[in-house]
Parts: C-alpha cells; structure tokens; sequence
C-alpha cells in the first residue's frame, strides 16, 4: 500500500484545482488499496510562513508547530504527492507559497534535500487566461520538486477562460487527470 497526499491550494472548494486533482486521486486509487491523505490549505486554521531561523538544518524538520507542521509531515512519509495550485496575478495562489516556503526544511544546510528518495508528483495549475504566467509557474514547481527529489510523473495545466467550474464537464482533462494518477 502506497500513501499518496493531495493539496488543493484553492481558496474555492470545488473549483477547477479540487477537480482536476480529485480525478488525478481518483486513478491512483483504482489501482490498488493506496491511503490518500488530502489537504485543502485554506482550511488550515494556523500557518505561518517560514521563520528563516535554520533551526530546521539541525533538527531536520521545520520547529514551528502549526496546521502545516502536520502537511509537512505527511509529506515527507508519503510515496507520492499531488499538488493542485491556482495561478493568481501571474503567481501561485497564497496558500500555497506559505506551504512551499516551509518545505525549506525539507533541505539541509547545503541546498540538498533530506526527504527520501523514490517519491513521484503530480502537478496541475489552474489559471483563468492564457498569458504565459501559468507555465512559467509550472516551470518553476517543477524544477522545486525535482531539486527535492520527486519524479514528476505528470504535469497538468488547465484554463477555464474565466468561467468557473468548467473541469467538472470536460471530459478531457478528467480523463487526463485519472491517466496522470495511474502513474502515482
């Protein structure tokens, strides 16, 4: 049995992101009896962004005792991750970057990671226009999670065009999101 951890970094609870990472989940648990473990970020209660204190390079984990202490921990027991993260003003969403600014313990004093090797990812962005801001975050998680040392086994980037809620009806992108998930 695998365990795999979901995020849905979206402040909306059934848009676009939480669809398309559900069908991403929903193939890696047609294969075998995976544990999932799921985080929607905005509903943690308490996080707080990285302290820069480095006391994580000598314990080898973040020091701050939060919601995200827990998503951080899970991580790093998990086999595999999917991260599904809106792009906002040319960026990832908010909740999110708090979350990626803590996996700064997840490197020691040298840049190089201390989470086990062998763990895959899968990675989608959601965005509402096409102005290149979506792959550029896209390239920049990417190369965040290999220098962790994930295998990225898929990468999922999706425009609504601005209309909400339109990943529940494209049978495309599901179908694309359970083949990414076989992968997990």
């Amino acid at each position: 049995m695998r365990k795999i951890v979901g995020i849905y970094a979206s402040p909306r609870e059934d848009g676009n992101s939480r669809v398309i990472c559900d069908a991403v989940l929903d193939g890696a648990m047609g294969l075998s009896t995976n544990m999932i473990e799921v985080f929607h970020l905005n509903k943690l209660n308490a996080a707080r962004g990285c302290q820069n204190c480095e006391r994580c390079k000598d314990l080898g984990r973040c020091v701050l005792m939060d919601d995200i202490s827990l998503v951080l921990e899970s991580i790093r027991d998990a086999d595999s991750l999917v991260v599904s993260i809106p792009v906002f003003f040319g960026h990832a969403a908010a909740q999110y970057r708090i979350l990626e600014d803590r996996m700064y313990s997840f490197l020691d004093r040298g840049l190089s990671s201390t989470i086990p090797s062998g763990k895959k990812v899968a990675i989608v962005v959601t965005y509402d226009r096409n102005d290149g801001s979506a792959a550029s975050v896209m390239n920049d998680l990417s190369e965040f999670y290999r220098h962790l040392g994930f295998e990225i086994v898929g990468n999922i980037l999706y425009c609504c065009y601005g209309r909400r809620d339109t990943a529940s009806t494209d049978n495309e992108v599901l179908s694309l999101g359970r083949s990414v998930g076989h992968r997990l």
